[in-house]
């Protein structure tokens, strides 16, 4: 009639192995009842906003008010021999037509006065 096997030993320790590693996922899966820590309020960095170059600006290109921007820089790092929208809010409007760059610059860095 009926004929019965045996499991094999060798499956019968893999599917304990793969019930048990279930119930570990499981039990990571549910996390722990404690709420997350609330994070501390970060301190706000003094900024000013400086003059910078939108773009690579080469060695005797001509500089035109669509090539520069201001951007918010760390007030602790500014140079006072950077351009701040402080202290001349009209400095990327201001003609430019007859200025080169009397040296290179990389996009982001900031225009000094000469």
């Amino acid at each position: 009639m009926w004929k019965v096997k045996r499991m094999n030993t060798a499956r019968i320790v893999v599917l304990t192995i793969a019930v048990g590693a279930g119930g570990i996922a499981a039990y990571l899966a549910s996390g722990s009842d404690k709420p997350l820590p609330t994070p501390e309020p970060v301190a706000q960095m003094q900024t000013v906003d400086v003059l910078v170059a939108k773009a690579d600006i080469g060695l005797g290109q001509s500089v035109k008010p669509e090539d520069m921007q201001w951007q918010n820089w760390p007030a602790a790092t500014a140079s006072s021999s950077f351009i701040r929208r402080s202290d001349r809010p009209e400095a990327p409007r201001r003609s430019w037509a007859r200025s080169r760059a009397r040296r290179s610059s990389l996009a982001s860095r900031s225009a000094t006065r000469s």
